[in-house]
């Protein structure tokens, strides 16, 4: 469970998420219409649909932090890469969207007013700074879901980066270069989309840990005094967490009281890192074999 200070964290990320991109879009979009900038007009509905994730994201983030209960005996973490998958999808919409409107507006390209070059770099500052503080909280709450509005604030930072360079091209009297850059906008949200989704889809499909992790956990182990041998070592994240289980091998002469405290040495041990959530051991006599094992 997170505590007070890291909960505060997560909301002031996210809620810094829900008004500035609203801002943002209203800004964008009214700036875009003024000036004739295509890609500005695609970038502010880029900043409506992260105001809108937002909003889910939140909504996941709180339902993460519920304790266990009856019905959810293992928590609600997952409630995380759900809403964050369901931000990946957003994305991915979104940048057909543009797309679409970006193609249709490559025969009727005008040259964009001055002031859209100004917009578009306070929303690159803007979103930046959002970006990074995003990446800050989500990587010390190992939240997906925090971690997921961070890439949609950096994918409208740099997409904002395509459009000032389209803009400006636009300026030259290369005006047809101001909806291709719409089109590239719509092209790299769609790659951020992908990324964010495959990564919370293997989340909800409890995909195991990287082998260096689960070389550390087994040396870790390892180091118990009692345990004798490691196997069947498995795991899945829960909410940016892991939990585990594993089955140790111990002296089968000793008594069921020893070998207690010996696996719940090792679940203290493990669970003193910070991305552990919770641990599970098994008990095996070492050098017997009893049936097969599940």
């Amino acid at each position: 469970m997170i505590d007070k200070t890291g909960m505060k964290k997560g909301m002031i990320a996210l809620y810094m998420g829900v008004f500035g991109n609203i801002a943002l879009f209203v800004f964008k979009f009214s700036i875009g219409i003024f000036s004739g900038s295509v890609a500005l007009t695609n970038d502010a509905f880029h900043s409506l649909s992260d105001f809108l994730a937002t909003l889910v994201v939140l909504f996941g983030y709180k339902t993460s932090l519920r304790p266990a209960d009856v019905t959810h005996p293992y928590g609600h973490y997952k409630a995380e890469p759900l809403v964050a998958l369901g931000v990946a999808l957003s994305l991915v919409g979104m940048s057909v969207f543009l797309a679409y409107n970006a193609i249709s507006n490559v025969s009727s390209a005008v040259e964009p007013k001055s002031i859209a070059l100004l917009a578009v770099l306070i929303s690159i500052v803007v979103k930046e700074c959002m970006a990074r503080y995003c990446f800050g909280v989500g990587g010390e709450l190992r939240s997906p879901a925090i971690e997921a509005t961070a890439y949609d604030h950096r994918s409208d930072a740099l997409s904002s980066v395509v459009a000032f360079f389209g803009i400006l091209a636009a300026k030259f009297g290369l005006s047809f270069l101001d909806p291709v850059a719409g089109f590239i906008i719509a092209a790299m949200i769609c790659y951020y989309g992908f990324k964010v989704g495959k990564k919370n889809v293997d989340m909800l499909m409890d995909r195991s840990l990287e082998d260096e992790l689960l070389r550390e956990i087994r040396e870790m182990a390892m180091e118990v005094p009692g345990v004798l041998g490691i196997h069947r070592v498995r795991s899945r994240q829960l909410g940016g967490k892991a939990a585990l289980d594993m089955h140790i091998d111990v002296d089968p002469n000793i008594s069921v009281i020893r070998a207690h405290e010996i696996s719940h040495a090792v679940q203290k041990s493990l669970e003193e890192l910070d991305w552990v959530r919770s641990v599970l051991v098994h008990v095996c006599p070492y050098g017997v074999k009893i049936g097969e094992e599940d």
